[in-house]
């Protein structure tokens, strides 16, 4: 009775063992592989299939690497589509879905910020983390709640309002988030 006892445990362990280490694997596996693959297939069917003509897409794309080089482009090139977009294309929004974080030169970044603040429509990018290598809010909390602020009523449970409450952003240029008109919120790895 007692060595069946023993061996049924050691099977009891062993399987818990399995199953956890099973549990760990599958949940990496779809989070970084099945998830991403998930979420483009339901995209993808529940759309619709007619695109609005009120919306352009001007992406970076290969043809773009290939004709004006390799990223990251130069300042102006980002100004110059923005003032297009603004000047001639009529856009009514133009929404930049990437952060200037590196330096170019001192006399093109301060350039580039001027001429961003020049651009009435348009919503620049910025990164909020919770790691604490990076910019401190240093007393611009307003400033960001003026520029980028929503109200919504939080109806999640304490434990992910918690754990979702960033304390840093990925530093930007100097004068940059003084000098644009809005900011929205572009979603980054950290290296």
């Amino acid at each position: 009775m007692r060595k069946y006892f023993k061996i049924s445990l050691i099977y009891i362990i062993s399987i818990a063992i399995l199953l956890i280490i099973t549990s760990l694997s599958l949940y990496y596996f779809s989070s970084k592989f099945l998830e991403p693959k998930g979420y483009d297939f339901l995209s993808k069917i529940n759309s619709n299939r007619q695109a609005s003509k009120d919306i352009v897409n001007v992406v970076i794309d290969e043809s773009s690497l290939y004709e004006i080089g390799r990223w990251p482009w130069k300042r102006t090139y980002y100004n110059d589509i923005f003032e297009y977009l603004q000047k001639y294309g009529g856009a009514k929004l133009i929404v930049f879905d990437s952060i200037i974080v590196s330096p170019e030169n001192t006399q093109s970044d301060r350039e580039f910020v001027r001429r961003i603040g020049n651009t009435e429509r348009l919503i620049t990018g910025i990164s909020f983390i919770k790691e604490k290598k990076f910019s401190k809010f240093n007393g611009q909390e307003d400033l960001l709640r003026q520029k980028f602020s929503i109200k919504v009523k939080d109806k999640r449970n304490i434990l992910f309002v918690e754990n979702s409450k960033y304390t840093n952003f990925i530093d930007l240029l100097p004068g940059y988030l003084e000098i644009v008109k809005h900011i929205g919120s572009v979603s980054v790895q950290v290296d």
